[in-house]
């Protein structure tokens, strides 16, 4: 193959393609920081502050179990905005696949049939 045609590698070095990465890389990292800070938040203030989760709120509902409880709906908060977010991505993803793929030579297999 010639250098002057058209290649998966000339694609991966498009600009647009590395601004994609960056906010894939970004969204993911910030969405990671986050439940990090709040995995690692529970022995933290457990250790530092330990009378602060038995503070009672109301009954045998203590300040460390409604924090341990809303982790779950963190959780699912952060997954829905994965979800959300990524699905942006696919479709910037599929625009620029489908935008570049007519330019580059057609696989053994699609040529056969």
């Amino acid at each position: 193959m010639a250098t002057s045609e058209p290649s998966w590698e000339k694609f991966f070095e498009q600009e647009e393609f590395s601004k994609l990465v960056k906010r894939r890389r970004n969204l993911v990292g910030q969405l990671f920081l986050v439940s990090m800070f709040f995995f690692f938040s529970v022995p933290m203030i457990s250790g530092l502050f330990p009378n602060f989760f038995l503070i009672k709120l109301f009954g045998p509902i203590n300040i460390g179990l409604v924090y341990l409880v809303s982790q779950y709906f963190i959780g699912g908060l952060l997954v829905y905005i994965l979800i959300k977010e990524m699905r942006k991505l696919d479709a910037i993803a599929s625009h620029l696949t489908d935008s570049y793929r007519h330019l580059l030579p057609k696989h053994r297999s699609q040529v056969c049939s």
